[in-house]
């Protein structure tokens, strides 16, 4: 039987978190075949001993990408891509987790009745470690049909709940991807350009926000968003400028961002 789905898993350093996002996964309840792809990216803590404990435990479900050396998230997400053979790929960052046993089911069944859609996703809560909260995302979304518009000038997608069609990833993607500072936005902006996104405002995913993963000293803002800049200028290109517009306004509030950013304290 053809593999259906392959889950791309990426870890590093989630010896904490990776017990929920396996079995979140492994949980699902689906008539299709599936397979847990994690790319583990040489974790310095327990990370791989986990993998490994779960490997052995469902040898035919899950393969691990074992990176001899710290190839850093944009190679590794790339790498683990290649690695995929399912016909959709979801998404589900090793500090992430499911909540919904059905969530795979309820997304496959969309993509194989609606053939020009690209991807689905979904409303994820945020827990935060700092203190420990559950919010709601993506409140905002007013249409079920997300058009590439809205994915550019938007960060609309919480990165696992996303689910696409493997047959859309090119080297073009790969591409941007590398070229970028994320993985996340250069990979749903450029999928977008092949058919639009289906949104869902089920909650059935959670987004983990670590007290160290994110900081508000001034380097990092200026460092986020000049690398902001530079992937919008880079994703205008490999979208060949199709899309300027869009971007150019990114582009003009990333300089304001920038400017504004020059009169924060370090």
């Amino acid at each position: 039987m053809n593999m259906k789905v392959s889950i791309c898993v990426l870890a590093f350093n989630h010896e904490e978190y990776l017990d929920d996002c396996l079995r979140g996964i492994l949980e699902q309840v689906c008539d299709f075949e599936y397979q847990i792809v994690v790319g583990e990216d040489c974790s310095t803590d327990k990370t791989l001993q986990i993998c490994n404990r779960y490997k052995y435990l469902y040898p035919k479900k899950i393969i691990i990408i074992n990176n001899i050396s710290n190839i850093g998230l944009l190679k590794n997400t790339v790498n683990t891509l290649k690695n995929c053979t399912g016909e959709y790929i979801a998404l589900c960052d090793g500090d992430d987790y499911w909540i919904d046993r059905d969530k795979l089911q309820k997304q496959i069944d969309f993509l194989d009745e609606n053939k020009n859609f690209s991807m689905h996703f979904h409303k994820a809560k945020i827990l935060s470690s700092k203190p420990i909260s559950y919010l709601s995302k993506f409140e905002n979304i007013k249409s079920h049909n997300i058009h590439i518009r809205d994915i550019i000038l938007h960060h609309y997608i919480p990165t696992s709940s996303l689910v696409f069609r493997a047959n859309l990833l090119n080297e073009t993607i790969y591409q941007a991807i590398e070229k970028s500072h994320v993985n996340d936005r250069p990979l749903e902006i450029m999928l977008s350009d092949s058919g639009p996104a289906r949104y869902s405002d089920e909650i059935m995913s959670v987004y983990r926000i670590n007290s160290g993963s994110f900081t508000n000293s001034s380097s990092h803002i200026k460092s986020a968003n000049a690398g902001n800049l530079k992937m919008y200028k880079i994703l205008n290109i490999l979208t060949k400028r199709k899309f300027f517009l869009y971007f150019y306004i990114l582009i003009i509030k990333e300089y304001l961002r920038i400017l504004r950013s020059n009169f924060i304290k370090t």
